[in-house]
């Protein structure tokens, strides 16, 4: 039988730092599984000592007979790659390895009003091989970040995928990016309000039904403009064209043509 079995409810002691796995914690029962003793007849001192895999420092100082320090452990949610970031006063489930001082710990209750900003990231493996890690340019990727105020969604390439692609929106700024590997983009920002899109492909708009474009100003920029119509209707109170200007066909002007008459009418 595993080593790993519960060991009690537990409060959070302090503030989960961002990124971090570990909390510091007390236990608020004894489960009959555990022996008596164990914890309740210790005292802890936490003073700064605390450091996690990338040797930060909790910078905190508590005395307690009943803190422990936990690690965090995804339980029933492999795919997710950051630990909650629980808040002081929010509920937690330690497990203890055997006899050992090894604690882990893992969310149980839903606490919204203790909750504040978050970071959750979810991996998802694009690898087919027992090669390497799991990282963001091998894996499908999800990040909702509130303190950054971003939510990014990637798409890898490493398994034969002709593109990836990047979306993400950041809304302390209002600004809305899509692009993939091969240079098409597209980018909303929302305050004073543009749109801007560039596509290395062609770009095709089919419908059966009415199309209508409404602005203030319309500005089209190309090396050749070609126009397929049975007919062309253009509604302006003036029209000004600057260039040569060539007619394939009969001209029928149904009122009077001003200007030089060697220009050609007549």
């Amino acid at each position: 039988m595993s080593g790993l079995k519960i060991h009690s409810l537990g409060i959070v002691v302090e503030d989960k730092k961002p990124g971090e796995d570990w909390i510091v914690v007390t236990p608020i029962e004894e489960l009959n599984i555990q022996e008596d003793g164990l914890i309740k007849d210790k005292e802890y001192t936490v003073k700064g000592d605390l450091d996690s895999l990338d040797k930060k420092e909790f910078n905190t100082e508590l005395k307690s007979k009943n803190v422990i320090k936990a690690r965090w452990i995804a339980l029933g949610g492999s795919n997710r790659m950051t630990a909650p970031d629980v808040y002081k006063n929010e509920t937690v489930l330690l497990f203890q390895y055997s006899e050992t001082e090894e604690y882990y710990w893992t969310t149980i209750f839903r606490e919204p009003k203790l909750r504040r900003l978050e970071s959750v990231v979810y991996f998802f493996s694009n690898e087919t091989e027992f090669k390497k890690d799991l990282d963001r340019k091998n894996s499908y990727w999800l990040e909702v970040n509130t303190r950054k105020k971003l939510v990014e969604a990637y798409t890898a390439n490493n398994d034969g995928e002709k593109t990836w692609y990047s979306y993400k929106v950041d809304t302390k700024n209002g600004v809305i990016h899509f692009e993939d590997k091969i240079g098409n983009k597209t980018t909303l920002i929302s305050d004073p309000g543009d749109y801007s899109a560039y596509y290395k492909i062609s770009y095709k708009l089919q419908t059966d039904d009415l199309i209508e474009l409404t602005s203030r100003y319309i500005i089209l920029n190309a090396e050749k403009v070609t126009i397929n119509a049975d007919e062309l209707i253009i509604n302006a109170k003036k029209v000004v064209i600057n260039g040569n200007v060539k007619i394939n066909g009969t001209l029928t002007v149904s009122k009077t043509v001003k200007g030089n008459p060697a220009i050609g009418c007549i």
